[in-house]
């Protein structure tokens, strides 16, 4: 009886589908036979050695597999989603109109960054959750998200209103939009577009009445943006849990990352609370404000549709075996899917900026070149993050920050009279985006089908 012979029947199988009799000698250790084994049961010198004759006596038979899924490229549904991430954008606006700056810029500004954050954190740790098929223990991560949510925006908002003497309405206004956010990040999660959307319909169509028209009321506008937060909140009870669920413990790692999934957030919505609360304060017109907040939020719709095409091509790219044509074919779609989502961006703003003809003052123009680069700078956020650099995204917005705040101090410093924070969010987003500009060609150049 021969060596093949005296071998497991399965082995056999194995044999026939295995690429390297190195990855045969693998499944022979993993069946247990070891290098002892190899020499006192079966004569030969090491499991190398059976390997090596097992693979020269089976043919190699390719396996059926079951090819992956292919990924659809960017479409018109697409915009949905990209409304439902740039609906708080609209809704700040709103709120800024028709409450007449009786709620605090920066208690809206904290609560589009706190809500960002959470949203970030929890599309993170759900994910995670899934990729361990704990479906369980995701419905209830949710449920303690939304849970937390408004009661730590409630704490923290609530102390810092008693120390600075504004109005607790503001209070109210930042823990909605706070809930809001996190709430329609359950639903997007969830493929939930269509909910998501027709929960903001409320909010977003009374905000942009109280934008076109001094008729709409403050109070109005409150009751529609605490419609589309009910709402949110109860379209999201099929997905969330109350009940308590021991969730496995997370790696050192997942926290690490985890941290920098939220501090990201933080960045992202702090970079929209400046543009909209900061830059948006220098416009007076109602139907400049919305000029500048419509094309701002339907640029995020092309934007998920942009990286959605990115991410096709690139999975379809991945049949090249020459690395260097696969780095060059990558980039060479990105930068087109980047060129065009820019394209679209600024051709929003300036398709606004004619049809409205509300803007009398070239500073009111200004802020609409801030929000197209904006826009640009989330595309390229999003696409290094997708790639699993959330690293690198987070670095160029640090960088984009400090930039911008160095600037707006020198300026102070020479008594330059303009409108600082205008200067200094350009200036800063210019230097955000060129570092993503700098940094992207690796990851992007490298990307997988994740």
């Amino acid at each position: 009886m021969t060596l093949i012979d005296r071998l497991p029947a399965d082995l056999r199988e194995v044999a026939a589908n295995v690429l390297d009799p190195k990855e045969l000698a693998a499944h022979l250790e993993v069946s247990g036979i070891s290098n002892r084994v190899a020499r006192d049961e079966y004569g030969a010198v090491d499991v190398f050695e059976v390997a090596r004759v097992l693979w020269d006596d089976v043919p190699f038979v390719p396996a059926d597999v079951e090819p992956e899924p292919v990924r659809r490229a960017g479409d018109v549904s697409d915009l949905g989603r990209g409304l439902v991430y740039g609906a708080p954008g609209l809704l700040l606006y709103g709120l800024q109109r028709a409450m007449g700056w009786t709620v605090a810029a920066w208690l809206l500004a904290f609560a589009v960054t706190w809500g960002w954050g959470v949203s970030q954190l929890t599309a993170y740790l759900a994910y995670t959750l899934r990729s361990r098929h704990d479906r369980d223990g995701e419905r209830a991560l949710m449920g303690a998200v939304l849970v937390a949510t408004p009661i730590t925006t409630l704490a923290i908002v609530g102390a810092l209103v008693a120390v600075s003497g504004d109005e607790f309405v503001g209070v109210l206004v930042a823990t909605g939009l706070t809930t809001y956010m996190v709430g329609s990040a359950v639903l997007v999660l969830n493929e939930r577009i269509g909910m998501a959307a027709l929960c903001l319909a409320p909010g977003s169509v009374v905000s942009i009445a109280a934008l076109l028209s001094d008729r709409v009321r403050g109070t109005a506008v409150a009751i529609a943006v605490s419609t589309s937060v009910v709402g949110a909140m109860v379209a999201t009870v099929p997905f969330v849990s109350l009940r308590l669920h021991r969730v496995g413990a997370f790696a050192r790692g997942e926290l690490t990352r985890s941290a920098l999934h939220l501090f990201h957030g933080f960045l992202c919505g702090a970079a929209l609370a400046v543009v909209v609360l900061g830059c948006g304060a220098s416009v007076t017109d109602g139907d400049a404000l919305v000029a500048v907040s419509v094309p701002l939020v339907l640029s995020l719709g092309v934007m998920e549709w942009q990286l959605r095409t990115f991410r096709a091509g690139a999975a379809r790219l991945q049949t090249l075996t020459d690395v260097a044509e696969y780095s060059a074919r990558t980039w060479r779609l990105f930068m087109r899917c980047q060129l065009q989502y820019a394209a679209a961006t600024f051709a929003l703003c300036l398709a606004a900026a004619v049809l409205t003809g509300a803007f009398a003052h070239p500073g009111e123009l200004a802020v609409l070149a801030v929000a197209g680069g904006l826009g640009v700078a989330y595309h390229l956020d999003v696409t290094l993050v997708s790639l699993g650099r959330v690293d690198l995204a987070m670095w160029a917005w640090c960088i984009g920050a400090a930039t911008g705040g160095l600037f707006a101090l020198q300026a102070i410093a020479l008594g330059v009279e303009a409108n600082l924070v205008l200067l200094s969010t350009a200036v800063g987003l210019a230097a955000c985006t060129f570092t993503f500009w700098r940094v992207a060609s690796t990851p992007v150049c490298a990307a997988v089908n994740h």
